[in-house]
């Protein structure tokens, strides 16, 4: 695990991996830049951590009770491995054990086609923020808790780009985030945002001092002081990006970034904040606006493109052009028509700081079931959120049962099947075909599905999948031997036989065999049966 010295001790994860405690509640979890990235890689395409803790993999979407779908991303954004394939293995050396948890171009481009195959993205998890998303919420109380931020906020560079373009074009209705340790709260109007910002906002330079900067609140003696500082070995991974991490090098993106910086006024005075953020974008209450509904502060003009460029060649440098990840400069950005697979006009973004005294790591949002009428999906290929949810309700997933569900995404396994030949374990990348290919791909990765997986793809993930130990817990028999090479872990060598795949993440040692490749049995409530390697490791 990467982190600083001082902060290496074991925590209490081992317990629910040991199975010596369990999770309260079903658990959804994506991955961070602190995590046990190698057994992380041994769920790659997702999995269970532990008894009641699901991994999305290091990209994924999966359907709770057949009807909410949640998307995620793992790790963090630095440009120069964007376009690198998934190198490391363990054991890790000091450059791998960061990298390793470095988004990909891969992960991006698979989780953009859910742009247009499937219902619409309820609910995305990420670790890093998009990039610009502080411009959609109160700036100016941003900066009073977290100083360091001004210059990246001005010269637009605090976020993620590859976040930025998936928020842009699946639009999710809510958006979560972490990593700056920070609670904020945003309200993403994404008809609004295609608009760029007004060229005549001056340039905030580093020496410019605020116009308009709000009383800072009085500090909290009770509140325990977070350092950020060691958010990562390296600044620049602290929420301190330099212009490689950002990609704003030259050409096209250069113009993008320097027709998006803000005015002393905008970063420091003039917010566009509707309430109490924190509570209004995530609760229903009566402060609360409907959707797509902004009261800006008097003279600010927060509209800029969000439909952002992330094609980084090898070095930092964006070059690339694509349906998928696009270079647009702000005046394509004011032309461009709204996404054809998002139907979503806003986004509720909402960030949480992490555990402590009065840091705001902890809200609870209530998401209503929708109506049936209302979860067909539009324009969508043939499986809607309705035929899945009804599903789960045959099967017992709503009623029946005291907690919810997890379905596998039947898009999302289409996707997974499609790109699967073009996952690199090295560090140069496999190219992409050209977006048109890829959607062939895609569509015939589905039919496939539809024939073959049972209820066309839409089963239980507790069906293919079921947590099992591959190394020994902490304290037990075994467990301070030598690292081996990997793990190798059953569920994804279950997922991978369910969709007709090669296991390339962490497949058996030659010395054994293969797990054969068979679909799951035609009636979804009969658990899926395959047979077990793995657990010794290499």
């Amino acid at each position: 695990m990467a982190c600083p010295p001082k902060y290496r001790s074991l925590g209490d994860f081992s317990h629910y991996y040991s199975e010596q405690k369990r999770a309260r509640c079903l658990t959804i979890v994506i991955g961070g830049n602190h995590e046990s990235s190698g057994y992380m890689w041994e769920c790659f395409h997702g999995g269970w951590l532990a008894p009641d803790i699901y991994f999305l993999g290091f990209a994924g979407c999966i359907l709770v009770d057949g009807w909410l779908r949640i998307a995620g991303a793992s790790g963090i954004w630095k440009a120069p491995d964007f376009k690198k394939g998934h190198f490391e293995t363990v054991p890790f050396d000091d450059s791998t054990i960061r990298s390793v948890y470095h988004i990909r171009e891969y992960e991006v481009a698979r989780l953009t086609q859910l742009e247009t195959q499937g219902p619409q993205v309820d609910i995305f998890l990420s670790h890093d923020w998009p990039l610009g998303i502080e411009r959609f919420g109160n700036t100016a109380a941003l900066i009073r808790q977290k100083p360091f931020f001004k210059d990246e906020i001005a010269s637009n560079s605090l976020g993620s780009p590859p976040l930025k373009h998936l928020l842009s074009r699946l639009r999710p209705s809510y958006w979560f985030s972490a990593h700056l340790h920070v609670k904020f709260a945003a309200w993403v109007d994404h008809l609004a945002a295609l608009s760029p910002l007004s060229p005549q906002s001056p340039t905030l330079t580093s020496n410019s001092a605020p116009q308009t900067l709000p009383p800072a609140t009085q500090s909290n003696p009770d509140e325990i002081t977070m350092d950020d500082n060691d958010d990562d070995d390296d600044d620049d991974e602290a929420g301190h990006s330099s212009d490689a991490q950002t990609g704003r090098v030259s050409g096209v993106e250069g113009e993008l970034a320097s027709s998006a910086v803000l005015s002393p006024e905008q970063l420091h005075g003039e917010s566009r904040v509707v309430g109490n953020l924190d509570q209004m974008v995530m609760e229903n209450d009566e402060g609360a606006k409907p959707a797509g509904h902004h009261d800006p502060i008097d003279g600010e003009d927060v509209n800029h493109p969000l439909d952002c460029s992330l094609e980084i060649e090898d070095g930092g440098s964006a070059v690339h052009s694509g349906k998928d990840v696009k270079i647009v400069s702000s005046e394509e950005a004011s032309e461009t028509a709204e996404p054809a697979g998002a139907s979503a006009r806003t986004t509720r973004f909402l960030a949480l700081s992490k555990p402590g005294a009065r840091t705001g790591f902890l809200q609870v949002v209530d998401i209503a079931e929708p109506q049936t009428s209302h979860m067909a999906s539009k324009d969508r290929k043939e499986f809607t959120h309705t035929s899945c949810a009804t599903f789960a309700t045959e099967n017992g997933s709503n009623a029946d049962r005291k907690q919810p569900q997890l379905q596998f995404d039947p898009h999302w396994l289409s996707i997974v099947k499609a790109f699967a030949p073009f996952l690199s374990i090295h560090r140069r990348g496999t190219p992409l075909p050209p977006p048109a290919r890829l959607d062939e791909l895609v569509a015939q990765a589905h039919a496939w599905i539809t024939e073959n997986v049972p209820n066309r793809g839409c089963i239980e993930i507790a069906q293919v999948q079921q947590f099992s130990r591959t190394a020994p817990g902490f304290g037990e028999p075994g467990w301070d031997s030598p690292i081996p090479t990997w793990y190798t872990n059953p569920q994804t060598e279950a997922l991978c036989a369910l969709l007709g795949i090669e296991n390339r993440i962490n497949p058996p040692p030659p010395a054994r065999p293969s797990v054969p490749l068979r679909t799951p049995p035609s009636h979804p409530s009969t658990p899926v049966r395959f047979q077990r390697y793995g657990g010794g490791g290499a």
